[in-house]
């Protein structure tokens, strides 16, 4: 049988559950994350098909001379791109918020410990809030950018 995973990937379900793993659980303690590395992997992958959408897209409209509004499109791409990045590299996801956690990839579970639970949620927000600026940077400075012919050409 196959068993669901946090990204709709799946991955064989052993005959007995398995137990959760202390020592996975010190570690995403000390480093305050609340994935597992098989799924930080998983979201550097997805990082990746978000940078390579936004390169391809990027491509086209310029390649195209498209209006500048049609930059705007790009906003989607780099927030997958750099939403996921962020995720992997901090091993943050928004399962943060609900206070819980899968650090050793055995199945989501409530942070027991208070302290270290609103740690993982105050560090979720700044990596989400540092998300959505950074994207919004980056769309507007495509945006704007003069990497095309000017758009007001005078003959």
């Amino acid at each position: 049988g196959k068993k669901a995973v946090v990204m709709k990937w799946s991955r064989p379900v052993t005959q007995a559950a398995q137990p959760f793993d202390k020592s996975k659980e010190q570690i995403a303690a000390r480093l305050l994350s609340n994935i597992s590395s098989e799924e930080k992997w998983r979201r550097f992958a997805l990082s990746f098909c978000g940078l390579a959408s936004s390169a391809a897209l990027a491509s086209f409209l310029l390649y195209t001379n498209a209006a500048r509004p049609w930059r705007l499109t790009a906003f989607l791409p780099l927030l997958v791109f750099i939403g996921y990045a962020g995720s992997a590299s901090t091993g943050i996801c928004g399962i943060a918020y609900a206070g819980k956690w899968d650090p050793d990839g055995c199945g989501i579970r409530k942070v027991q410990d208070n302290t270290l639970r609103n740690q993982i949620v105050s560090r979720a927000k700044r990596l989400h809030i540092s998300v959505v600026a950074l994207t919004v940077i980056a769309t507007i400075l495509f945006y704007y950018y003069p990497w095309t012919q000017s758009q007001n050409k005078t003959n």
